[in-house]
């Protein structure tokens, strides 16, 4: 599949600039439905109605309002909230180095591939150092009226660019209770078995939407005409034999699991 670029800008560090085009790196494949009338089943829309009145609002008519903790409201115009939106800029800053692993995975929110669009050798040198340190760079932009904030990686075919959250949106941990030191020696002796009897390399034709292909083959079926019968999928129980018990267990059964993997990915 063609990648299309959705933003066209530069990097910017100092005073170099390095014109690069944003790629969207992941694409929703979720399954999707309409809702359809129960007669003619034509599809139907959603409306916006007055929860007092029961009626339904026309989209002229609709006002924003910002909910105070008193419960009243203060309108807002579109007017006023356009002149809020940051300035437009064509310019992605590059703030400062980030050391390898710094950033926590829940600060993560959306990747981009970030491609060349000109001056080929500013752009080839700033991912050979990024791939050689394994460091990031903290970087800040503008892009469809929105300010983000993201980190820039190197990525084994080129730069890659990840939205963060903002600090209002991480949740801060610091009240969950902390792993306590309880476990046995041999506890400890089999977990570490049995995450090394696990160990292989990432397979990303091993993960699948499971839900979604089932879905997609029983519309496929009904679609030919054919008379599907449907059977629940089981529910997979943990076991409560005990933590010892069940690392034992999944010992024996760890190289066949992954020798499984392997031949659906060869297969």
């Amino acid at each position: 599949m063609a990648l299309r670029s959705i933003f066209k800008g530069s990097l910017v560090l100092g005073r170099t600039k390095v014109p690069v085009k944003l790629y969207a790196a992941v694409e929703d494949r979720h399954v999707h439905f309409r809702f359809l009338s129960p007669g003619d089943q034509r599809p139907v829309t959603q409306q916006m109605v007055d929860t007092t009145s029961g009626k339904a609002v026309p989209s002229k008519g609709i006002r924003r309002g910002y909910r105070l903790d008193d419960g009243s409201y203060v309108l807002l115009s579109p007017d006023e909230l356009k002149k809020l939106e940051p300035a437009a800029s064509h310019e992605v800053r590059l703030i400062h180095r980030l050391p390898k692993g710094v950033v926590p995975p829940q600060w993560f929110v959306r990747p981009y591939y970030l491609g060349p669009d000109g001056n080929i050798e500013g752009y080839s040198a700033l991912h050979q150092v990024l791939a050689a340190s394994g460091d990031a760079i903290f970087a800040q932009w503008i892009m469809r009226g929105s300010e983000y904030s993201g980190v820039l990686r190197a990525e084994a075919r080129g730069l890659s660019l990840t939205t963060l959250r903002h600090a209002g949106e991480v949740v801060d941990a610091s009240a969950l209770k902390p792993p306590s030191s309880d476990a046995s020696h041999k506890e400890v002796a089999m977990a570490r078995q049995l995450v090394e009897a696990y160990s292989d390399e990432f397979d990303p034709e091993l993960f699948h939407d499971e839900y979604g292909e089932r879905v997609r083959a029983l519309v496929a079926a009904k679609r030919a005409g054919k008379r599907v019968r449907l059977r629940r999928v089981p529910r997979k129980d943990a076991s409560d034999s005990g933590l010892a018990n069940a690392l034992a267990k999944s010992l024996t059964q760890a190289p066949k699991s992954n020798r499984k993997h392997k031949e659906r990915s060869v297969a």
